[in-house]
């Protein structure tokens, strides 16, 4: 399991585009899966004209993604 918090965050590029997407894949690849927390508006905005909002997990907080995983697994 993974869990990114971005509340830190305001800002992304392509390049962020791509690392959340590798790491998104490798997660499952290995039998685990990915969630992004309390991701800001501006990184919100990128994420959903990217189409990225579909393929992501997201969740207002940390707390919050890890209890969406199975039990067992967090």
């Amino acid at each position: 399991m993974l869990v990114v918090d971005l509340s830190g965050v305001q800002y992304t590029s392509s390049a962020g585009l791509r690392a959340l997407l590798t790491t998104m894949k490798d997660a499952r690849r290995r039998g685990g899966d990915f969630r992004l927390a309390s991701v800001q508006p501006p990184v919100l905005r990128v994420l959903e004209l990217s189409g990225f909002t579909g393929i992501l997990n997201l969740f207002p907080d940390v707390d919050t993604a890890v209890a969406s995983f199975p039990a067992g697994h967090a």
